[in-house]
């Protein structure tokens, strides 16, 4: 057998948003409750939510995950994630 018999390769899922204090924030909550599902069922995935405005960024935060909050033109932040 070799040295690396079992490998946990780290995977990114990046979750696009577009909610605040106009547009709501169903998509974030449902958004939230399938990366805790992933996390339970395996925890080699990172999760970034990333958003036009900090308005829920908190909630992001307190949930352990990853936020980016995308300026209008700091798109290299996501292509970097990917």
């Amino acid at each position: 057998m070799g040295v690396f018999t079992h490998m946990i390769i780290k995977k990114n899922i990046v979750v696009l948003y577009d909610s605040g204090k106009n547009i709501g924030s169903g998509h974030l909550g449902r958004c939230l409750n399938f990366s805790k599902y992933i996390s339970k069922l395996n925890s080699s995935y990172n999760f970034y939510f990333i958003g036009k405005e900090k308005s829920f960024s908190k909630i992001i935060l307190n949930n352990e995950y990853k936020f980016i909050f995308l300026k209008k033109y700091n798109h290299n932040n996501l292509f970097n994630i990917l």
